[in-house]
C-alpha cells in the first residue's frame, strides 16, 4: 500500500468512523421506533418505515447519474451535497421533536412530518449512494479495496456502538421527547464533522477516460446488460429472498418492547442497538479480508447464516438476554451482507459503466425491499408476530440455498451469458 492510499484509508477511517457514531445516534431500527412509538405509533406506521427507508435509498440513484456526470471536481460536489440537502434535517427533526408539542402540534401530525423529513434525509443519501461508492471504489485497488472498506466500516459501527450506548443513556436520563431532539442535534455535530475528513482525501485522476454520462436509452441498455448475466440475475435473486426475510428489524424492536416479547424498556432495546453495531464492526473486517482472498460470495453465506439464527430466536425466547442476542446476530448479519453485497456488485460488473451496473443490482431488489416491510407489518398487525417470524424464516431459507448450491462466485466465472 502506498503513503496516498494508506493516507487515504486512514482518513475514509476517521470519516465512516465519525458518520457511523452520529448515525447510530438516530438509528431508524431502534431510537426512530421508540420515538415514534412514544408518539403512539402503530405497527403498520412502523413496518412502513423500512420501506421508506428502502424506496428512499434505492430509487433516487438514477437522480445520482445525472446529478454527478462528471469527475471534475466530484469530491467537493459530493461534501456539499451532503451540508445542503442531507445534513440540514436533522436539526430540523430535533427542533419538531423539542418544540411541536410546544406548538400544539398533535401526535399525530408530529409523526407524519417526521416520517417526511425522514424520507428527504434518506432520498438525500440515496441520491448519492451509488456515486459514492464509486467514488471510494477508484480510490482503492481490487486487490485492498474490501480489507480498506471492511476496516473503515468496522470503525464506523465501532463507533456506532458508543453512540447507540450514548443513545440510550441519554434517553433513560432525560426521558422522551426531548432527548430524542439532543440526538438529531448530537449527529449533526458528527456528520458535519466526518465530512470535514473527507475534505482531506486525495482524489486521483482516473486511469483513461471515464465512461460519459449515458443517455436514457443507453442507461437502459447497460442495465439490460447487467441482466443478461446469468450468475448476476441468479444473484440478485438470492439477495432479494434475502431481503425478504431480513426486512423486519424494525418489527423487532416494536417486539421486544411488547408483552410478547418481555416488555423490555426502550431505552434497554437502544442500548441493545450497540450489541448490533459492535458484531457489525466486527463482521465488516472479518468479511471484507475473507471477501478479498476467498470471494464475497462467502460474506453472503455467512450473513444469510446469521439472518436465519437470529429470526429463530424471537420465535423461542424472549426479554432482555434475548434482545441483545437477536440484536448481535443482526449485526453480523448486516456487516457480513453490506460488506460482501457492495463489492459482489463491483465485481459481477460485465461493462464500463459501474454504476449504471450498481443502479441495476439496486432496482432489482427495490420492489421486495419496499413491499416487504409493509406486507410483514400487515401480518403483525392482523395475525401477530408469529407468522412473520416464520414467513421470514422460510424467505432466509431459500435464500441460503440459493446462495450455497446455484450462485458462484465472480472470481471464478466469467462474465458471460
Amino acid at each position: 500500500m502506498s503513503p496516498i492510499v494508506r493516507r487515504n484509508a486512514v482518513l475514509n477511517g476517521i470519516g465512516e468512523g465519525l458518520w457511523g457514531l452520529g448515525a447510530n445516534m438516530i438509528l431508524p431500527s431502534t431510537v426512530l421506533v421508540v420515538a415514534l412509538k412514544e408518539l403512539g405509533a402503530g405497527k403498520t406506521m412502523l413496518g412502513s418505515i423500512s420501506a421508506i427507508e428502502s424506496a428512499s435509498f434505492l430509487l433516487p440513484q438514477f437522480a445520482g447519474l445525472y446529478l454527478f456526470r462528471s469527475r471534475h471536481n466530484l469530491k467537493w460536489r459530493l461534501i456539499w451535497w451532503h451540508f445542503l440537502p442531507m445534513i440540514p434535517t436533522l436539526p430540523i427533526m430535533g427542533a419538531l421533536l423539542w418544540f411541536g408539542p410546544q406548538w400544539g402540534w398533535s401526535n399525530t401530525a408530529v409523526r407524519i412530518v417526521l416520517l417526511t423529513l425522514f424520507a428527504w434525509y434518506i432520498m438525500s443519501i440515496g441520491a448519492i449512494l451509488g456515486v459514492w461508492f464509486d467514488w471510494i471504489a477508484h480510490l482503492f485497488d481490487k486487490s485492498v479495496r474490501g480489507t480498506v472498506m471492511g476496516a473503515s466500516f468496522c470503525l464506523a459501527s465501532a463507533m456506532g456502538s458508543l453512540g447507540a450506548l450514548a443513545a440510550a443513556q441519554i434517553i433513560a436520563t432525560m426521558g422522551p421527547p426531548k432527548a430524542f431532539a439532543i440526538l438529531y442535534f448530537c449527529a449533526t455535530i458528527t456528520a458535519s464533522l466526518s465530512l470535514v475528513a473527507f475534505m482531506f482525501v486525495h482524489d486521483p485522476p482516473d486511469t483513461g477516460a471515464p465512461p460519459a454520462t449515458p443517455t436514457i436509452r443507453e442507461l437502459l441498455a447497460k442495465i439490460r446488460h447487467s441482466y443478461t448475466h446469468h450468475n448476476f440475475r441468479l444473484y440478485l435473486s438470492a439477495r432479494a429472498m434475502a431481503v425478504l426475510g431480513f426486512c423486519i428489524t424494525l418489527l423487532i424492536t416494536s417486539y421486544y418492547t411488547s408483552e410478547a416479547g418481555g416488555n423490555v424498556p426502550g431505552a434497554t432495546v437502544v442500548a441493545a442497538g450497540s450489541m448490533m453495531t459492535i458484531m457489525q464492526a466486527l463482521m465488516n473486517l472479518i468479511a471484507g479480508r475473507l471477501g478479498d482472498t476467498r470471494g464475497h460470495r462467502l460474506g453472503q453465506l455467512m450473513a444469510v447464516t446469521a439472518q436465519t439464527v437470529a429470526l429463530s430466536l424471537p420465535l423461542f425466547t424472549s426479554g432482555t438476554i434475548s434482545c441483545f442476542a437477536t440484536f448481535g446476530l443482526i449485526g453480523l448479519a448486516n456487516g457480513a451482507a453490506f460488506m460482501s453485497h457492495q463489492n459482489m456488485l463491483f465485481e459481477t460488473c460485465p461493462h464500463d459503466h459501474r454504476l449504471a451496473h450498481i443502479t441495476a443490482g439496486s432496482l432489482a431488489i427495490a420492489p421486495i425491499a419496499i413491499g416487504g416491510p409493509l406486507i410483514w407489518g400487515t401480518v403483525a398487525r392482523y395475525s401477530g408476530m408469529t407468522p412473520v417470524f416464520l414467513g421470514c424464516l422460510v424467505a432466509s431459507s431459500v435464500a441460503l440455498l440459493m446462495l450455497f448450491r446455484f450462485v458462484r462466485d465472480p472470481r471464478h466465472v466469467s462474465q458471460s451469458r
